[in-house]
């Protein structure tokens, strides 16, 4: 019989991940017990469920035919990937963000990107750091994020109710919550730009998002010679706003919560 260990990630965003690896024999423990440790040190604040048992083959497959339990979950068996893809995972994206604010209060696709983008900024001014990889297009009508963007469009100009005090979505912000060290921080910072804009609409939003000399107002003014005012390009959406003007739109309380 093959002896089959198995640290499972539950991830949020990637579904079940496990490192998986088979030995001959139950002297395989001992080494596998190694990595356990190992992940334990890189991820201290984290639990990953371990699970030893016999097959009759070497494969994941085997395990998943002796125990229904193991099935759907992504096999991994290099350490350092498995632990590349937990890191990855614990990142948090503008998608995270999008639904820690849509649970607090429902807003259009529109105002959702200007939302995030304040939220941004606050979390910048407060922390000093950027709150997700994700950049900001300048668009015609302020700053976007082209993946939320394309997949948020659908609701057009109605407020996207699907995670406004639903359950799921509380119990997912939860449970990444006790995953991400940070995470109480983004919530914070969520909560206070909800709470200062609360009754700003679709217009305002833009207003306060193309204020003079502001990150979008920048960009656009130093990329307007390369475009002509009144044709349909001047606003192509792919101009990228540079994170230094963002920063300076921190440094200056240009959006700044009180």
């Amino acid at each position: 019989m093959y002896q089959h260990f198995i640290l499972i990630h539950n991830g949020y965003k990637e579904g079940r991940i496990g490192f998986h690896r088979c030995y001959d024999d139950i002297s395989g423990f001992k080494e596998f017990m190694t990595y356990k440790k190992i992940l334990k040190e890189r991820f201290d604040h984290m639990n990953f469920a371990f699970h030893q048992l016999p097959t009759s083959a070497k494969t994941l497959d085997s395990v998943k035919d002796y125990d229904p339990y193991f099935e759907g979950i992504e096999e991994i068996k290099d350490f350092e990937e498995f632990c590349q893809t937990v890191e990855k995972d614990l990142e948090v994206d503008v998608y995270d963000v999008a639904k820690i604010i849509l649970s607090k209060k429902p807003y259009t696709q529109l105002e959702l990107q200007k939302v995030i983008f304040l939220v941004y900024v606050e979390y910048l001014k407060k922390y000093d750091k950027k709150l997700f990889k994700e950049e900001f297009d300048a668009w015609k009508y302020g700053p976007v994020i082209k993946k939320l963007y394309r997949s948020s469009k659908k609701y057009q100009d109605n407020k996207i109710m699907k995670y406004f005090r639903d359950g799921e979505t509380q119990m997912q912000i939860l449970s990444r919550s006790q995953k991400i060290k940070d995470y109480d921080k983004v919530i914070e910072v969520v909560d206070k730009t909800i709470k200062k804009y609360g009754s700003v609409k679709n217009g305002e939003f833009i207003d306060i998002t193309h204020v003079e000399n502001g990150a979008w107002e920048r960009t656009i003014r130093n990329r307007k010679s390369s475009y002509r005012k009144n044709s349909q390009n001047y606003f192509p959406n792919h101009i990228r706003i540079p994170f230094k003007h963002i920063k300076n739109d921190a440094s200056n309380n240009r959006y700044c919560i009180e």
